[in-house]
């Protein structure tokens, strides 16, 4: 039995999820088979050539609570040796003491009595699947790869791997192998079967000596999604509706894609969605998909040309300043201002000036002869203050 206990309002909490986005970022560092997404797994293998090979997948058993806290606070200096002081908020040597406090800190109460989990990294803390993927990486860099072979694929997400080894390779002696380098990390093993493979939520078909990819669901899916005459907003309806048609765009081959397209209007047909909206909303993830591919294509583009750019206040005069100048000059449009932004803004411009209000007599006065109120004197010293 694993425990499964939530971290939500317990102490190192806030400080955990503060300290897991400095280290998510440096997720990778150690050994590139970290993949981000099922995206990150496509770009990756969409050209893999699989001839006179199998693919195979390895799930690690438990892996959170099966991670040595020893192991992983190792693998967190390990990564910080190589990391900039700019990449984390405090310095390293206080970041991986706050590391260290959250991790050891992994009390919960069960039947009204408080329990202390001994071995392994709390399921509910948010530092646990970062470390997690860290550990992974120090083993997979130290160990792993050599017994697969450094020629061979390799690629995980989180506990799920995927490889692609020689069609004759016992997959019995390779488990056996890969589960001795530490009794804690245990895998089991997943063999395609018809030339078809599930990773993620992507399906694996073997076509020839390469791969084709479309949406994979498990056996047991019933497409128990959200019903148009729900309660829910319009906005959330239409959001679902395009995220899974963006799914398809993403993932499938461009063979399979129709087929994928037609399973999800007819999933929602059958919940009473009108076709029209659904085939709106189906031009409008084309439309989103369209415009996300030819900004990642000329962001390429330019970083291949080493184009100069330049960061500019949002404006609708943005894009036709970018025509104006042409390629050789890449004007990035800074977002607007967040409403949370300009609420904190203003409450430090009112504390500041109740402070130098607070610092000023009754009446002020200037060249020897002018009084001015103090609000008035407030403002002025605060546009001084802002000039400086």
């Amino acid at each position: 039995m694993r425990p499964i206990t939530s971290g939500v309002g317990s102490a190192p909490h806030r400080l955990a999820k503060i300290l897991a986005k400095p280290l998510s970022s440096l997720l990778g560092t150690i050994s590139s088979a970290h993949l981000k997404n099922s995206g990150d797994l496509l770009s990756r293998i969409k050209d893999l050539c699989i001839a006179d090979k199998k693919l195979v997948s390895f799930d690690v058993k438990a892996l959170f609570t099966n991670v040595p806290v020893d192991g992983a606070l190792a693998a967190v200096e390990r990564v910080l040796s190589n990391a900039s002081d700019d990449d984390l908020p405090i310095p390293k040597r206080d970041f991986l003491t706050l590391v260290r406090l959250c991790v050891n800190f992994n009390s919960f109460i069960f039947d009204d009595k408080e329990f202390r989990q001994v071995s392994g990294l709390a399921m509910g803390s948010p530092l646990s699947a970062v470390l997690a993927c860290l550990y992974m990486e120090t083993m997979e860099e130290d160990h792993y790869k050599s017994i697969l072979g450094e020629h061979n694929l390799w690629v995980r997400y989180v506990d799920d791997v995927l490889s692609c080894v020689p069609i004759d390779t016992n997959l019995t002696d390779l488990l056996r192998e890969l589960n001795l380098v530490d009794p804690a990390i245990q895998f089991t093993v997943e063999e395609e079967e018809n030339g078809r493979l599930p990773f993620l939520d992507t399906l694996l078909l073997r076509t020839g000596d390469s791969l084709k990819f479309t949406v994979y669901r498990k056996p047991t899916n019933r497409n128990d999604l959200i019903h148009y005459f729900s309660g829910h907003s319009q906005k959330v309806k239409s959001g679902v509706v395009i995220g899974f048609f963006l799914r398809a765009l993403r993932i499938c081959s461009q063979d399979l894609l129709q087929e994928e397209i037609d399973y999800i209007t007819n999933t929602f047909l059958q919940l009473r969605y009108p076709l029209a909206k659904l085939i709106s909303l189906r031009d409008k993830a084309k439309r989103i998909w369209s415009q996300s591919n030819t900004r990642v294509a000329d962001v390429s583009e330019r970083h291949a040309q080493n184009t100069l750019s330049v960061i500019a206040p949002y404006s609708p005069l943005t894009e036709q300043v970018q025509k104006l100048v042409g390629p050789a000059l890449s004007i990035v449009a800074k977002g607007g201002q967040k409403i949370g932004g300009i609420f904190k803004r203003n409450k430090r411009e009112s504390n500041r000036d109740s402070v130098v209000r607070d610092m000023l007599p009754t009446r002020v006065m200037v060249n020897d002869h002018e009084e001015l109120p103090p609000a008035m004197f407030c403002e002025v010293c605060r546009h001084d203050l802002e000039r400086e």
